[in-house]
């Protein structure tokens, strides 16, 4: 399903693959990279929404996981990285840790605040919106 032309069941492999709350969020990690750099954006964003759907909080304690992915050479990569942990998501449960003191997520900004890429710049600009 991983591999299918159509986005639609790409996008419920990438649900499948990643909210499986039996997993941690390294192995959720893990088996969303691939829906991370599809070239539909609505995977991608499915991808970001179900590794932080099983415990959208605990994701904070597991910031240090995504340092990698902040500096990763794929933009969507990058992106993801900024995208999973912003406080106030629009199709998303809120980080309620977050809302109320956003600077566990600086170092994770910073890797991607002066990005050469556009797409990245926009989702950090979103991310400190949201924190406002």
């Amino acid at each position: 399903m991983a591999t299918h032309p159509s986005d639609v069941v790409r996008v419920w492999a990438a649900f499948s693959d990643g909210a499986n709350p039996r997993l941690s969020f390294l192995q959720r990690l893990k088996r969303v990279r691939k829906f991370a750099i599809d070239t539909n954006a609505g995977v991608r964003e499915i991808a970001w929404m179900c590794v932080r759907s099983p415990a959208p909080d605990a994701l904070i304690d597991e910031v240090h996981r995504l340092h990698k992915w902040a500096v990763d050479s794929h933009p969507f990569v990058r992106r993801f990285a900024i995208e999973v942990t912003r406080p106030c998501g629009v199709w998303c449960a809120h980080l309620k840790r977050l809302k109320k003191d956003p600077t566990p997520m600086i170092e994770l900004l910073d890797a991607c605040n002066s990005d050469e890429t556009q797409y990245v710049q926009d989702s950090v600009a979103n991310w400190l919106n949201d924190a406002s």
